[in-house]
């Protein structure tokens, strides 16, 4: 099981945080995954990486089957002192004052992809697309400090919920687009030790080792897509938007912007052509 050290990459000060939920969970049976950029960030630090947007936010998927389910662990959360509610953001409480936690529940609140929480001023609204799939195929357990145990979404599942996520709202969701990009910028160190007895089959016809890692990626995405059509359809169909729209195309530019600005929009264009082309392979040797 890899281990990581919360203050060799600089966020030892999600430890505190960290021991209440972890204890919170554990009173309510809830289990939970980490996403977001602090999933991001350790997953990242797995490889010697390091991502240089910080963020002070925790994210959590938290498998819960019925809304009682998820209010009894942010009650849960709320008798402990450092938590609050954050006023008109049902799903997020804040710890310490400081930090935003968001709770994102999945595992059966779903309608069409969405959680729905009633509530005095209205209906509140959560876009969960892929977090299922994800909990069962992209996670992995990772200790921190030697103290916590907790499962943490991948860089293939970050992908997956970035591009959905971006999906849902583009016109202010470019941070994702930044992530993906900065996960494609140094995938080939992430896949490299696998690719000659994994993917062998790629090094028929390299174009460049970068779109090979693309394509790797791709293959990686690919078991978290087998169990549903519907979402292997919503991401297939972004990743051919970009494709289609070209080099000139939002996403193409947003991904060059970020990570890849002294090459020109037609190599990021060939790294998302590389990303797609892997959903569709059918590898010889079985991924793990």
């Amino acid at each position: 099981m890899p281990k990581i050290s919360l203050t060799d990459f600089h966020r030892q000060r999600f430890s505190p945080i960290f021991e209440q939920i972890e204890r919170a969970c554990q009173q309510t049976g809830v289990e939970f995954y980490l996403v977001g950029a602090v999933a991001r960030d350790i997953s990242m630090a797995l490889h010697g990486l390091e991502n240089p947007r910080v963020t002070r936010d925790l994210d959590l998927a938290v498998l819960v089957p019925t809304e009682a389910d998820y209010q009894r662990l942010k009650d849960t959360l709320l008798a402990q002192e450092n938590f609050a509610e954050v006023r008109a953001m049902p799903f997020t409480l804040k710890y310490a004052g400081l930090t935003d936690v968001d709770l994102l529940p999945f595992g059966g609140l779903e309608l069409n992809s969405e959680v729905l929480l009633n509530r005095g001023e209205g209906v509140a609204r959560l876009a969960v697309t892929g977090f299922a799939e994800v909990y069962q195929h992209g996670t992995q357990l990772v200790t921190l400090d030697e103290q916590f145990t907790f499962r943490v979404c991948d860089l293939p599942g970050m992908v997956l919920l970035k591009l959905i996520a971006y999906d849902d709202r583009p016109e202010s969701r470019g941070k994702d687009l930044s992530d993906i990009s900065f996960i494609l910028k140094h995938y080939l160190d992430i896949a490299e030790p696998e690719l000659y007895e994994q993917h062998a089959d790629l090094l028929e016809n390299v174009v460049s080792l970068e779109q090979t890692a693309a394509r790797i990626l791709g293959r990686h995405i690919r078991p978290l897509l087998e169990p549903s059509l519907p979402l292997r359809t919503r991401v297939t169909g972004i990743l051919d938007k970009a494709i289609a729209e070209g080099p000139a195309g939002t996403v193409i530019r947003q991904l060059q912007a970020a990570q890849y600005r002294n090459d020109p929009l037609d190599t990021v264009l060939h790294l998302v052509q590389s990303l797609r082309q892997g959903l569709d392979d059918t590898p010889t040797t079985e991924i793990p």
